[in-house]
C-alpha cells in the first residue's frame, strides 16, 4: 500500500561517522570549559552545547527507529497485551519509522526547544540551590547594603541587642598576576558572623600585611602557611602579604582571598573607607525583628542604605543578571515548542494526505474510527518524544556543566529537579495530543469508499 523509503547504506554510514564527530566535539569543549575555570568556561560549555544539538539532528534519523520501538515497548511487546491496543501501538509505530528522515526533521525542533528547557531548568535551580547553601554559611541575623562608613557600623554595634557586627567589601585587585576579588573583613568579628570552616584562631591570625587563602587556590599555586602572596591593588608598587591560614568554607563570600579591612583600605589609599555591607548578629534574647527596629532608625531617610533579613537578603542574592536571562530563555522555548507542535500538526496533516487510500483499506479491513483516530494520536505523542527525550537530555547534561562553570553563572551547586524535567515531558506529550487533534478528527471521518478510490 505505501512505498518503503530505505536509506542508503553509504548516506547512513556518513551520518553516522558526522554524528560520532560533532558529539566528540562537544564532549571535547565541554571537558574544556569545566577544566579551564577561567572567563571562557561558559563560551566552551555552550560551544559543547550547539555541537551536541548538532549530533543529535545528524543522528536523528538513525536513532528514531530504535527509540520509537523502545517507547512503544510496553504497548506492543509482552505477555497479556490488550490486542486491539497493541496492533494499534504497532502500526503508529511502523508509521512514525516509515519516513524517519521526514521524522526526525521534524523532531528536530523540539530537540532545540527541550535541550534549551533543559538547560534553563538545571541553571536556574542550581542558582537557587547555590543561594540557599550560600546563605548557610552565614551566622548574621540582619544585612546592611550600600555605603557603611565605620562611625555607622560602630552606633549599629552600640544598639542594644546587637552581638556582634562586621563591614565587608570585596573590590577587585590583582593577586598572583590575575584579577580576582579580595574580601576585606574583620578578624576579630568574623568568626561570629560567617564560618569558614576553620578554628577562630585561624581568623585571628589575619592581622596586619597578612591574608587567608581557601585551600583550593593554595592548592592550585602550591601555597603553605608562611608562603608569600604579591597583590597588586592598583595603587603604588605590589605588595607581598604571608598566607597565615588556610580556609576551607567559601559558600557564603564566594572569594578565595581574606584580608584586614583596615589593610585593605590603608593600601587603596584614594578610595573611601565606606564598606560594601554590614553583617549584624542578634544577642542572645534578640529577635530579628526587634534588632531591626532598633538599629532602623540610625539610618532612616539614607537612600543608600537598605536592611534585609535573612530571607530578603537570599531573594536578592538570587534575583541577578541571571534571571532576566532565564526569563528569555523561557520565552523562547515557548515559541519553539509552538512552532514544533504546528510542525508536527503539519506532518501529520501530509502524511494523512499521502495515506488516504492506506487508510480506507485499513479501515475496510476493520480498524475502527477510535482505533484510527488513536492511532494518529500515538504517531504524534512518539515524534514529540523523539525529539523531547533526546532534547531533554542533552539539555540536563548542558545545564550542569554551565552551572559548574562557577565563574560565570555564579552557581556553585548542582540540582537536576526531576519533578520539573518530568513535567516539561509531559507537556511536550501533551503538545503532541494537541497537534493530532484535527489530523485525527479528519481522518476518524473519511469516507472508506471514497478512501480506497482515491
Amino acid at each position: 500500500m505505501r512505498e518503503p523509503q530505505p536509506d542508503a547504506p553509504r548516506r547512513s554510514l556518513g551520518r553516522l561517522v558526522a554524528a560520532l564527530a560533532a558529539l566528540c566535539l562537544a564532549a571535547g569543549l565541554v571537558t574544556a570549559g569545566l577544566l579551564a575555570q577561567t572567563s571562557q568556561s561558559t563560551v566552551l560549555a555552550g560551544g559543547g552545547a550547539l555541537a551536541g544539538i548538532a549530533a543529535l539532528v545528524i543522528a536523528g534519523p538513525l536513532i528514531a527507529g530504535p527509540l520509537a520501538h523502545l517507547m512503544t515497548a510496553p504497548m506492543t511487546d509482552g505477555p497479556g497485551r490488550p490486542g486491539r491496543d497493541g496492533v494499534t501501538a504497532r502500526l503508529a509505530r511502523d508509521n512514525t519509522t516509515g519516513n524517519l528522515r521526514r521524522t526526525a526533521a521534524t523532531a528536530s525542533t523540539l530537540v532545540i526547544g527541550l535541550a534549551v528547557a533543559g538547560t534553563v531548568i538545571v541553571i536556574a535551580a542550581s542558582a537557587s540551590a547555590s543561594v540557599q547553601n550560600a546563605i548557610g554559611g552565614s551566622r548574621a541575623d540582619l544585612y546592611l547594603q550600600g555605603s557603611v562608613s565605620p562611625g555607622l557600623a560602630r552606633a549599629v554595634a552600640a544598639r542594644h541587642g546587637v552581638r556582634a557586627v562586621m563591614r565587608l567589601t570585596d573590590p577587585l585587585v590583582e593577586v598572583a598576576g590575575t584579577e580576582t576579588r579580595v574580601a576585606g573583613v574583620d578578624p576579630a568579628s568574623a568568626p561570629l558572623l560567617i564560618d569558614f570552616g576553620v578554628p577562630g584562631a585561624t581568623i585571628a591570625a589575619l592581622r596586619g600585611d597578612r591574608l587567608l587563602v581557601s585551600a583550593g587556590e593554595a592548592g592550585r599555586h602550591g601555597w603553605v602557611v608562611g608562603s608569600h602572596v604579591t597583590i597588586n591593588f592598583g595603587q603604588g608598587p605590589p605588595r607581598s602579604l604571608a598566607v597565615a591560614g588556610i580556609f576551607t568554607d567559601k559558600r557564603f563570600l564566594g572569594d578565595d582571598y581574606l584580608l584586614p579591612i583596615t589593610t585593605m583600605f590603608r593600601d587603596m589609599s584614594d578610595q573611601s573607607e565606606d564598606a560594601d555591607s554590614l553583617l549584624v548578629r542578634a544577642g542572645h534574647g534578640t529577635g530579628p525583628r526587634a534588632l531591626r527596629a532598633a538599629i532602623a532608625p540610625l539610618f532612616r531617610g539614607d537612600p543608600g542604605v537598605t536592611l534585609q533579613t535573612g530571607a530578603q537578603y537570599e531573594l536578592g542574592r538570587g534575583d541577578s543578571d541571571l534571571g532576566h536571562i532565564l526569563g528569555l530563555l523561557v520565552a523562547l522555548v515557548a515559541l519553539t515548542s509552538l512552532i514544533a507542535t504546528l510542525g508536527i500538526a503539519n506532518m501529520l496533516a501530509l502524511s494523512l494526505t499521502e495515506r488516504t487510500r492506506e487508510l480506507g483499506v485499513m479501515r475496510a479491513l476493520g480498524l475502527t474510527r477510535h482505533q484510527l483516530a488513536a492511532m494518529i494520536r500515538i504517531e504524534s505523542v512518539i515524534t514529540c518524544l523523539l525529539g523531547a527525550l533526546p532534547g531533554m537530555a542533552l539539555g540536563v547534561g548542558t545545564g550542569a556543566a554551565l552551572a559548574a562553570t562557577r565563574d560565570q553563572t555564579g552557581v556553585a551547586t548542582i540540582d537536576v529537579p526531576l519533578g520539573q524535567i518530568a513535567a516539561v515531558l509531559a507537556l511536550a506529550c501533551l503538545a503532541g495530543l494537541l497537534a493530532a487533534a484535527l489530523p485525527a478528527r479528519h481522518a476518524a471521518r473519511l469516507a472508506i469508499l471514497q478512501a480506497i478510490s482515491q
